[in-house]
């Protein structure tokens, strides 16, 4: 019997014999090709045919991932300039010398940032590159790097224009970081440069199989000796998104998406559109990942204090509700009958949101802007706030969480040069010098946008939190909580939720609270008007800490 590694599938031809067939017809996941008359296993299922066939592959023939990554702490030095790595660091440091590509499954927190950093300096001189999103281009890397290698050669590649980054790459050895959007209309230059090193920072961006980053960043990955990726929540809404990362680091799944998801999904629902890992699917897909991937999690590694989470209940006026139920109204009968996750649906229910903190889009109106629907100063929600900020402390420091611009414009009217803003509506330089500012203790609330800032970026100078309006996105919803619970943080955290109750408040706190998606529970909620998220009285934050209503 000849047995030969054909990429990632192991082909074997031999004389026709029944009873080798019926062994054969033994592997999982052997198949039989009519017209190459040969047979194909998948060399993922290599152990079970050595066993079988009495087959052996050299190429295949390594020595098993370590069953604890942590024998590798004690192989790498423990020092980073002024920074004394921590055990899982040294670790995961130790593991990058050995293996060219990886997947460095940090939780958010953990101080990813220092690994890819120490493999610079065991790869001195040499040219690395990092894409990351665009707040931690300036938020994380060129702060650390200044701090951790302040002789380390850093270029921010988002800063320069487009047309002179090949000038600026010219010749360049050191860290070199730009975000994915500029990566995507940068690739001739990057590829020209040459890197030796590929960071993808937060690599949860390339988990879906058909969008432009993640094929472009994939091609451009294989061109590049050692690659290595970065992410707390790799794959945040369903296994199936590991599948671009892993191939990227080396796991045996083939080019074939849906050839693979065929061997660990099941399809369901109306057509057979959704797909769901089988509980077989989960376990080959955690074997898979075992031996190019390693998973940290915080409570694991760091000694951290407790974090309470409270839902604090704001009661709107007369005229607030009204302006509600109007608007709730018209988004049910807009979106009656149409896919929840439709772009028309997702628009009418963030205009909804935006009625509990106060504003109204008036039907037939020229523009589509909110307009306020407060008789008073304020609105109930900002007046929540205001009261809320001053029993923690007038001088305490605060980051509040908001999502539109209406609220952005009347939180900052309110607190005036009590807060500064780091949001979609601030000019970049503005918003990184407001942040630099707001850490060296300018002055004490930080109102941001989890899509502008809720990544990679430290802000343990604060130890309380306030969702002022929330996201359906359970994973901006984990990433921008863990910004102030991290290594650093010495105070137990407290998260407050502004919700009016009864309203579809409600229903997105418990979408991202239960880690659910999006579905249909929240056209029912609208038609009935009352709130079946099915999380009330329950902590939904593990171990962590409690969840109070007040």
């Amino acid at each position: 019997m000849e047995a030969h590694l054909v990429g990632q599938e192991i082909h074997l031809r031999f004389s026709y014999d029944p009873q080798i067939v019926a062994r054969v017809k033994t592997v999982p996941g052997r198949s039989w090709d009519p017209v190459a008359k040969r047979w194909s296993i998948p060399a993922r299922r290599y152990p079970e045919a050595r066993e079988i066939l009495g087959i052996e592959i050299p190429e295949l023939e390594t020595p098993p991932p370590p069953a604890d990554w942590w024998q590798y702490a004690d192989k790498a030095p423990a020092e980073l300039g002024p920074a004394t790595l921590m055990r899982h660091q040294r670790a995961y440091r130790a593991i990058c010398r050995e293996r060219p590509r990886f997947l460095i499954a940090a939780d958010t927190g953990t101080g990813k940032t220092l690994i890819p950093l120490a493999v610079y300096v065991d790869s001195a001189p040499c040219k690395m590159l990092v894409v990351c999103p665009l707040a931690l281009v300036r938020g994380a890397w060129q702060i650390d790097a200044r701090r951790f290698l302040p002789g380390a050669p850093f270029l921010d590649l988002h800063a320069i224009e487009k047309t002179k980054r090949a000038k600026a790459l010219r010749g360049f050895q050191g860290i070199a970081c730009i975000n994915y959007e500029s990566f995507k209309a940068s690739q001739a230059d990057l590829k020209a440069w040459a890197p030796d090193v590929l960071i993808a920072d937060e690599s949860a961006k390339l988990k879906g199989v058909a969008s432009d980053i993640s094929k472009q960043f994939r091609a451009f990955a294989a061109s590049v000796p050692r690659v290595y990726l970065l992410s707390g929540t790799p794959a945040p809404n369903s296994e199936l998104e590991y599948f671009v990362q892993g191939q990227i680091v080396g796991a045996p799944w083939g080019k074939s998406y849906h050839g693979w998801r065929g061997s660990v999904a099941e399809s369901y629902g109306y057509g057979g559109h959704q797909w769901r890992v089988t509980s077989k699917g989960s376990r080959l897909i955690r074997e898979d990942l075992s031996a190019v991937s390693w998973h940290v999690h915080k409570n694991d590694v760091l000694d951290l204090p407790e974090r309470t989470f409270v839902t604090r209940q704001v009661d709107l006026t007369d005229e607030e509700w009204e302006a509600y139920r109007d608007m709730a109204a018209r988004a049910v009968a807009e979106i009656e009958g149409q896919e929840i996750a439709a772009p028309h649906v997702l628009t009418q229910l963030g205009k909804l949101r935006q009625g509990t903190s106060g504003f109204m889009y008036p039907p037939h109106a020229d523009e589509e802007k909110p307009v306020e629907v407060w008789a008073g100063p304020r609105s109930s929600k900002i007046q929540a706030l205001v009261d809320l900020l001053e029993e923690i402390g007038p001088a305490e420091p605060v980051v509040v969480w908001a999502h539109y611009e209406a609220e952005y414009r009347a939180i900052a009217r309110e607190l005036e040069e009590r807060c500064v803003e780091y949001t979609g509506r601030i000019p970049e330089p503005w918003k990184h010098s407001a942040l630099a500012g707001w850490l060296a203790g300018s002055c004490p609330v930080l109102l941001a946008s989890p899509a502008s800032i809720g990544h990679g970026v430290t802000l343990t100078r604060a130890s309380y939190m306030v969702w002022f309006s929330g996201s359906y996105s359970y994973e901006q919803y984990h990433q921008a909580n863990d910004r102030i619970y991290r290594y650093g943080q010495r105070n137990a955290c407290t998260y407050y939720h502004l919700v009016v109750p009864e309203t579809i408040d409600e229903v997105v706190l418990g979408v991202v609270q239960k880690k659910a998606a999006l579905s249909a529970k929240t056209l029912e909620f609208l038609k009935g008007l009352t709130p079946d998220t099915g999380v009330k009285g329950e902590s939904l934050h593990g171990n962590t800490g409690a969840t109070t209503t007040i």
